[in-house]
């Protein structure tokens, strides 16, 4: 859970610019209704990138090493 009021002022005002712009679409994260925000940090320490264009669901070709 963030506690730092910089960060969650940063992020409220993401969220409220993303909403305001939006025409049609909304993100996910502005449909919720279920009360307060919580705002959480994630520490990615591994991320792979894969180009699964033309792959089928279950396509054995994405379990490659990296």
């Amino acid at each position: 859970m963030v506690r730092d009021a910089d960060m969650i002022d940063m992020v409220t005002k993401k969220i409220t610019r993303a909403h305001a712009t939006a025409s049609k679409w909304l993100p996910p994260v502005a449909k919720l209704h279920a009360g307060a925000y919580a705002i959480v940090g994630i520490d990615i320490w591994h991320a792979r990138l894969a180009h699964l264009e033309g792959m089928s669901i279950g396509d054995e070709r994405i379990f490659t090493r990296a």
